[in-house]
């Protein structure tokens, strides 16, 4: 009897595709699950790895067991006895040194992580969600304005525009913005316009953690754009610099 027939007729085949679907419901269900509760990341890698190292298990006891009408018995031995355990043991060590691995490649990104400069920041162009659509020219000049006001400051390392704006419109997560810029801080906001009205919201991100550090609203006439978008850049710039380089800051004249 060939090995294959001989893992089709102890159902061996049949428990390995079972489990295989099974597992991989498990794997999605805890993916969309354990982060709406709040569950740590290295939760559902357990889960991953419990699975992984569970199918070889599955594989020895659907061809060691045998299920018969007076309940599961011990099936007869074989010549294909020694060929199962090898695979068994060759799927075990595959995904002990899969994890290891991925744990390398983890750490090392953790480590490239670790290596930026916590006084880094990137400026977003600032979205326009008023209803009309019409202030992106004031938004970027927002945007621009507090770039060019912290880069000025020797003690922050500022992203440069071309870098930075080029994520202009994207759903990126901020953490892989922060990643891609090298920058600890992520400075993203919006403008909102209604009649002479205009409220403009900024927001402080850091790119490890993805959470929020500081946030603040400005409301204010647009009478004059340019002396909005300063008034506004210098407030934010004052706010960042006590939250990013502490009590370093630049002084500067009054626009």
């Amino acid at each position: 009897m060939s090995f294959f027939k001989e893992l089709k007729e102890r159902n061996v085949v049949k428990v390995a595709a079972i489990y295989v679907v099974t597992g991989w419901l498990l794997v999605q269900v805890a993916t969309a699950v354990f982060p709406i509760f709040g569950i740590p990341d290295w939760a559902g890698r357990l889960v991953v790895l419990l699975i992984a190292l569970g199918f070889p298990i599955a594989l020895i006891m659907a061809w060691a067991l045998e299920l018969t009408p007076e309940g599961i018995k011990r099936a007869e031995s074989s010549a294909g006895e020694k060929r199962m355990w090898a695979i068994a043991i060759a799927l075990a060590v595959a995904t002990i040194a899969w994890f290891e691995l991925g744990g390398s490649a983890s750490s090392t990104a953790s480590g490239v992580h670790a290596n930026v400069d916590d006084k880094s920041i990137a400026v977003l162009p600032f979205a326009d969600l008023s209803v009309e659509g019409d202030q992106v020219y004031f938004g970027d000049g927002m945007a621009e304005e507090i770039l060019n006001l912290l880069a000025k400051n020797p003690e922050l390392r500022v992203a440069g525009r071309t870098s930075s704006f080029k994520f202009r419109g994207e759903e990126t997560d901020l953490r892989n913005i922060g990643d891609a810029l090298n920058v600890a801080h992520v400075l993203e906001g919006s403008v909102r316009k209604a009649g002479l009205q205009v409220r403009v919201t900024a927001q402080l991100i850091d790119t490890e953690s993805g959470f929020h550090l500081w946030s603040e609203t400005y409301d204010t006439q647009l009478d004059n754009i340019f002396e909005v978008q300063d008034r506004i850049s210098a407030s934010i710039v004052e706010a960042l610099e006590a939250t990013i380089a502490g009590d370093t800051k630049v002084t500067r004249e009054a626009p």
